[in-house]
């Protein structure tokens, strides 16, 4: 039995792919709900809509391999292909707006470049504006950078993933089966 044909691969790549897309939802929803100020950034929300629809397209995905034959073939292609680059796009942007933080590094100037980050500064402005902005505003800007940063990656991983699962699909569709 070919790699292709056996279905084992597939079932381990779109458990992945429902596993990555439940880190990423679960993330960006502990960002967005993090915001204390104004709305969140795009980065953040559109995580979000990267997370539902690569965790919706994970369970279609297994759906599809026990039987639902209208999702195999070139409707699966496209949905893979489709969320592939929503994920890509939702890393991207998130990677953008990290920029080159370094979310370990405890001095004084950096973590003031982290605070000036709206991904990672919650909204607030200054301290003193609303009382949840103070306080260890090391430790959350800290964690809100480590949080984003593997938003990201948990973003191209599931692409990497969907990247494997359009080629298992397509290699299935030459051969006919």
């Amino acid at each position: 039995m070919s790699l292709y044909h056996n279905p084992i691969p597939s079932l381990i790549l779109r458990g992945m792919q429902i596993i990555f897309g439940v880190v990423i939802l679960a993330l960006s929803i502990s960002l967005v709900k993090g915001q204390l100020e104004d709305s969140a950034p795009l980065a953040q929300t559109f995580g979000t809509f990267v997370g539902v629809v690569v965790l919706v397209a994970g369970l279609l995905g297994l759906a599809a391999e026990w039987g639902a034959e209208n999702l195999q073939g070139r409707i699966g292609i496209l949905l893979d292909a489709g969320v592939m680059v929503a994920g890509l796009a939702g890393g991207l942007i998130m990677a953008i707006g990290i920029q080159l933080a370094d979310c370990n590094d405890q001095s004084a100037r950096n973590m003031y470049q982290l605070w000036l980050n709206t991904l990672f500064n919650r909204g607030c402005r200054e301290r003193a504006e609303n009382r949840d902005c103070s306080g260890n505003v090391e430790a959350y800007v800290t964690s809100r950078c480590k949080q984003c940063k593997a938003d990201a990656a948990f973003m191209f991983l599931a692409s990497v993933v969907l990247l494997v699962c359009l080629l298992f699909s397509y290699l299935r569709m030459r051969r006919g089966s």
